[in-house]
């Protein structure tokens, strides 16, 4: 979810025309650590958890958000641990980073799935078209 923390952390940077929030390459280095671990252990976690919390279409949509928020988290607090510089970005930045970015994601596939779905309907129905005026003649 390195993708998701870039693009959170540079809409909340724009937005709060703050320099709190980290440069995009400190950024991807919180993502891609947090991103590895939250990966693997978020859908864990929620695949135990969903038949009592959330329906299966829910955790698709939410999983994107969720592990983009989680690879914040996750990256921010390890690399802190770890003494590494990236900038004044805090932990709680980083998650909000993360889940605006994973938003953002999820809406692009939505947007690319719904695409998808009306091409090939469109497909099937300019075959219908053609196959009734071919009969026509």
């Amino acid at each position: 979810m390195c993708e998701a923390l870039v693009i959170g952390n540079a809409v909340m940077r724009a937005a709060t025309n703050s320099s709190v929030y980290t440069d995009n390459n400190s950024a991807a280095i919180i993502g891609a650590l947090g991103g590895v671990i939250a990966s693997f252990v978020l859908p864990l976690v929620l695949a135990i958890l969903l038949p009592m919390i959330i329906t299966f279409a829910v955790f698709i949509i939410a999983a994107p958000i969720a592990i983009g928020a989680a690879s914040g988290a996750i990256g921010t607090a390890i690399l802190r641990a770890a003494g590494k510089n990236i900038g004044d970005i805090t932990v709680l930045q980083a998650t909000s980073a993360g889940a605006v970015g994973g938003s953002i994601v999820m809406g692009i596939l939505v947007v690319v799935l719904i695409v998808l779905a009306l091409s090939g309907v469109l497909s099937r129905c300019l075959k219908a078209i053609k196959s009734s005026i071919e009969d026509w003649d």
